[in-house]
């Protein structure tokens, strides 16, 4: 079964034609706005009197100042009045604006430090690059809101304007970046997966090791502690409540004869990181000798 699906040639056309319609409409309508502004009234503060800083425009429409005039402007704030001046403010309104712009860049700014600090600790994650482009984009989008918050008071509405230009513009490459990774992402197998086949496993060894009478053990040279499983506690008979092991646990189980030859050849393995492989006896608490047959390699 499939659905297929049909779209109308005038519904294509439609779309088109309507954008087209309001490009034609916004250039008609700009020359006529422009027109229709009344007079800046300033006082002597620079603060608009009425309330709505509307400005009569010497010309017909909208002109360019150009890069250099931009930069060379771009903290200059004479052409722009104060935010709490433009339009009828109120203060709960205003301060409404300021505090969530605010607070909207302190959990921008800290979402970044957090993922950056994550992949300074994980180097073996996935696609990095992807979480530095996410930090950027993130980190610009905060540093528009803060941008925001101060416009009320110090109006750099071209420098607010190169910010969020800067953020496009990552924001367009994380897109296209992720994009490419999509592909290379879905071959990961998923952490459920991944969980079923290591418990898999585990129960293949598991059932491996009980069927041979093999116990897995490690010991922490540094720290001086055993790590020892069920079944290692079962063939040198020592306590399965007992947490902590040390090497003196298990070299205290070994026959006296075997001894001295054990720990000299495992000192030896240690610094030359040879294979120990050795064959020795164990003396129960009931006194029953019983041998052993050990392989081990250095881990570093």
């Amino acid at each position: 079964m499939s659905l297929r699906f049909k779209t109308n040639y005038r519904i294509r056309l439609f779309i088109p034609t309507l954008i087209l319609g309001m490009i034609v409409f916004g250039a008609n309508s700009s020359p006529q706005a422009a027109e229709s502004k009344t007079e800046l009234n300033l006082n002597k503060a620079g603060e608009c009197a009425n309330g709505l800083c509307q400005k009569t425009s010497s010309t017909t429409a909208l002109s360019a100042e150009g890069p250099g005039t931009f930069f060379t402007k771009l903290f200059d704030t004479s052409d722009f009045p104060a935010r709490w001046y433009c339009g009828s403010w109120s203060s709960d309104v205003g301060w409404l604006h300021i505090i969530s712009d605010i607070a909207i860049f302190a959990a921008y700014f800290a979402i970044p430090v957090v993922l950056l600090y994550f992949l300074l600790q994980r180097k073996d994650l996935p696609f990095p690059k992807i979480i530095w482009l996410f930090a950027a984009f993130i980190m610009f989008c905060g540093f528009g809101h803060l941008i925001e918050a101060g416009i009320f008071w110090w109006p750099v509405y071209r420098f607010s304007g190169l910010i969020k230009a800067c953020t496009a513009i990552v924001s367009l490459i994380t897109v296209l970046v992720l994009i490419r990774l999509v592909p290379e992402a879905l071959k990961f197998p998923s952490a459920v997966l991944l969980a079923k086949d290591l418990q898999r496993s585990k129960e293949r060894l598991d059932f491996a090791l009980e069927s041979g009478q093999i116990g897995v053990w490690e010991w922490n040279i540094k720290t001086d502690t055993l790590s020892w499983d069920r079944k290692t506690r079962e063939i040198f008979d020592v306590d399965q409540e007992q947490s902590v092991l040390s090497f003196t646990d298990f070299s205290k189980r070994l026959h006296l004869e075997d001894r001295e030859r054990v720990i000299s050849r495992m000192k030896e393995c240690t610094e030359t990181r040879q294979t120990f492989n050795e064959q020795y006896r164990v003396i129960y608490d009931n006194g029953s000798v019983h041998y052993i047959q050990s392989q081990g390699r250095v881990v570093l």
